[in-house]
């Protein structure tokens, strides 16, 4: 996880870094088949403007902040997203998983 603060992680799968993602990023593309990006819009937008991401899953809770970081924020070169997906439910999420080609 990438963090500026110091935690102890809950399991021996859990790493917490500090690193810049250009640095970072191909020594997880050699040691992992799949990783899980979880965390808030800059982190995303780090990691989008880099064209790094394979796969977005979007969860829309039907609950206005009034305010926050927009996701999609910032330089961007077009990326076409294709929807795999769409999952409802009954608490009203809707969760819509994309492939960024």
């Amino acid at each position: 996880m990438f963090t500026h603060r110091s935690h102890s992680p809950a399991t021996e799968a859990v790493q917490f870094v500090d690193d810049e993602i250009a640095d970072l990023v191909p020594e997880i593309r050699q040691q992992y088949n799949h990783v899980w990006l979880v965390g808030g819009a800059q982190l995303a937008q780090s990691f989008l403007q880099r064209r790094e991401i394979d796969v977005i899953r979007l969860s829309f809770i039907p609950i206005l902040l009034g305010e926050g970081i927009p996701l999609f924020s910032g330089e961007y070169d077009e990326q076409r997203l294709s929807l795999v997906d769409t999952a409802t439910h009954g608490s009203g999420i809707v969760e819509h998983h994309y492939e960024v080609p």
